[in-house]
């Protein structure tokens, strides 16, 4: 995985989540083209790392923080060159802000 360190300023556009695995989150503009939707979504956690809960929570609330207020965020994000479609992006930090 290539880590990148920031996207452009973005709003989250939609949050989809299923019992299956992380939610995945589709923003305004595209932050990597490679990235599913466009560019524009990135699972919201990654995976292939050992969960831990209240940082899995402490990621949610920031991106549910960010859709209910209309604030944008910057991403910090992973994008794995060997993946195609919804599993080549994952994000790995938020930047709160505008």
């Amino acid at each position: 995985m290539c880590r990148s360190p920031d996207s452009p300023i973005v709003s989250v556009s939609t949050i989809y989540a299923n019992e299956h695995g992380s939610p995945f989150v589709v923003f305004s503009a595209t932050v990597h083209s490679a990235c599913s939707a466009v560019g524009k979504g990135l699972y919201l956690y990654n995976l292939e790392v050992a969960p831990n809960a209240q940082l899995r929570n402490n990621k949610m609330s920031m991106v549910l923080t960010a859709m209910a207020t209309g604030r944008r965020v910057r991403l910090d994000y992973f994008y794995d060159s060997t993946k195609t479609g919804w599993e080549a992006c994952c994000i790995h930090g938020i930047y709160l802000g505008d």
